[in-house]
């Protein structure tokens, strides 16, 4: 597997490919803690990537939490008897260069994508529509991660391919599902009355968060007298969550 992350100002996009599936899969944009990651700890643990890759223009803060988890893996690793069955490869991480990587380029790069699920024959303008009918365009970090992921693939198919005298083949493209963690798109927020994404906590003066909020479930829980204690908020109400545990720790 091939794991592709952005991280840029608390949000997190990402996506990755399966080489021995075929199967292109994309995480739309998440809101991220910037201290502890726990998305993307989890995705990292789920995907069990070989290959990891971002940009240089990512912050080191999110760099060097990628290098610390394939330090622990490595250490747990070689814990493990030679002899094992159960080892498997050491992760790597490629950085590469914004100049090579940037988010037009990569934009781009996914209108050129060719799936083995789409019509023949498709035109161009055809194949756009196509992929504006599977991918949201707006969720820029997890365009940017996908088109990052296709320029890696394709300057390093010969190194990570199954049969490296091929071609990498794209069969169709699914949502990243992580473990216990509910992806709700912006829009569904918006709709079902629950807080606007789009408003950050340090816009907001006390009292008068209706202002941008309007009438929601955001508004409705705050009860916070401080700004940490509203981004803290923020946070968890964009982190949606399946497990008892946290939700009962949440609710203390």
């Amino acid at each position: 597997v091939i794991l592709s992350m952005m991280w840029l100002n608390g949000r997190l996009g990402a996506a990755f490919y399966n080489v021995a599936t075929s199967e292109l899969s994309v995480m739309e944009d998440v809101i991220e803690d910037n201290f502890n990651f726990p998305i993307t700890k989890t995705l990292y643990r789920q995907c069990q990537a070989r290959y990891i890759v971002t940009t240089s223009s990512t912050p080191s803060t999110f760099t060097n939490i990628i290098k610390k988890m394939i330090i622990q893996d490595s250490d747990e690793s070689s814990g493990l008897s030679s002899g094992s069955h159960n080892y498997s490869a050491q992760a790597t991480l490629t950085i590469l260069p914004k100049s090579r990587t940037n988010y037009d380029d990569c934009v781009h790069r996914i209108n050129c994508l060719k799936l083995s699920n789409e019509p023949v024959d498709m035109t161009n303008t055809e194949r756009s529509t196509y992929l504006n009918s599977i991918l949201n365009y707006n969720s820029k970090l997890m365009m940017h991660s996908l088109g990052v992921l296709l320029k890696f693939i394709d300057a390093n198919w010969g190194k990570i391919a199954l049969e490296p005298n091929g071609e990498p083949e794209f069969l169709y493209i699914t949502q990243i599902r992580l473990n216990n963690l509910v992806m709700i798109d912006e829009q569904t927020y918006k709709e079902l009355k629950i807080m606007q994404t789009k408003y950050h906590p340090s816009l907001f003066k006390f009292g008068a968060t209706a202002k941008y909020e309007g009438m929601n479930l955001f508004t409705l829980l705050n009860r916070c007298q401080s700004r940490v204690g509203l981004q803290h908020l923020w946070k968890l109400m964009q982190q949606p969550t399946r497990d008892l545990t946290i939700l009962e720790n949440r609710f203390q």
